[in-house]
């Protein structure tokens, strides 16, 4: 897919080659339920250009059986694929299955096997025990979607094995001789923030979905992050027993929630800090989703500090104003220690 300046210059080219034709749109409706639905239990801000880039990942999906989902952190790619496999799985009634790898994280070895120049015998790396898996189909693996996720940074190292496997010919050649053919049901999704080490002969044989710092704007992360707060016990539910219990968590995080809603405003407290930062000395490359995650982190800490004296003063709870004098006083200083430094 094209990044966003593309398409302007993109969609003037159509429009000279053919005149007055409107694209029909897709019949994805039920899809599009679905993904809300999920959107909606799992708490996502279902803001246009997310469902566009969901819907693009199952498009894609259908013409390539691989996919390079290119962004940077914080952009949207790893709950793109998520809410979509959960969303396939209420429509088609059957379990998707999603076998996530760091393929940076493991050797080359580890990662497709290794041939012990002794005893001649072969060991199956992690990627190529989950291929076998499939392909032996011993548990009707092939009767449900597979995608494997490889997490990583894209360089030649590790994946130039994949070529005969991206191809059309879908075949996995291992070093021992051996050859697996790629089930139909496989879909091979790349997590990557940019294509700089991938070659060429990588990369024209994936289908490419763009997700730029427009997909999840700095209000759908504020947004998310209060509704998390408010609907998801900070602590995990090991503090809170019973329901009554997570009741009154989530009430306590609810004001929490209201007391921080002002700052996390569009044009708030936060946004403007963000935008100081970012005009500061960083020795590491500076992004707007680093700094707000670890803001969120710290506001996390606020409530699960807050439900923790509770529990352990259960006669003598906070008031409705030491609760907001509370967060109040720990956000400024998050701020301070995670934006500005």
């Amino acid at each position: 897919k094209l990044v966003a300046e593309d398409l302007p210059l993109l969609d003037s080219l159509l429009s000279d080659v053919f005149p007055g034709v409107v694209p029909p749109a897709l019949p994805l409706d039920d899809l599009k339920r679905a993904v809300e639905e999920v959107c909606a239990e799992q708490h996502y801000v279902l803001s246009d250009m997310f469902m566009m880039k969901i819907l693009q990942v199952y498009q894609v999906s259908y013409l390539q059986h691989g996919l390079m989902l290119v962004g940077p952190s914080g952009s949207g790619k790893s709950a793109a694929w998520k809410v979509l496999k959960e969303a396939l799985q209420r429509l088609e009634k059957k379990e998707v299955f999603a076998h996530v790898i760091d393929p940076k994280a493991i050797t080359k070895d580890e990662l497709y096997g290794s041939l012990d120049p002794t005893t001649r015998e072969w060991t199956d790396g992690i990627f190529t025990h989950v291929v076998r898996k499939i392909y032996d189909n011993q548990r009707n693996e092939q009767d449900h979607r597979q995608w494997i996720v490889l997490d990583g940074d894209v360089d030649p190292e590790w994946v130039e094995n994949l070529n005969s496997v991206l191809d059309d010919n879908k075949l996995l050649t291992l070093p021992n001789g051996e050859r697996l053919n790629l089930p139909s049901n496989i879909r091979i999704l790349f997590e990557v923030q940019d294509l700089r080490n991938a070659t060429l002969a990588t990369v024209s044989r994936c289908g490419m979905i763009w997700f730029s710092e427009d997909v999840l704007t700095l209000d759908v992360h504020y947004q998310r992050f209060l509704r998390v707060l408010r609907n998801v016990p900070v602590d995990g539910g090991d503090t809170a027993q019973t329901q009554a219990d997570v009741a009154e968590v989530l009430a306590l995080q609810s004001k929490v929630a209201d007391t921080l809603e002002p700052f996390l405003e569009a044009e708030g407290l936060v946004t403007r800090s963000l935008q100081y930062a970012e005009s500061l000395f960083h020795v590491m490359d500076y992004t707007h989703g680093r700094s707000i995650n670890a803001l969120f982190s710290m506001l996390n800490q606020i409530a699960r500090s807050l439900a923790e004296y509770n529990a352990a003063h259960p006669d003598f709870p906070l008031s409705d104003h030491q609760i907001k004098e509370y967060t109040t006083k720990r956000f400024m200083y998050a701020v301070m220690w995670c934006l500005v430094g």
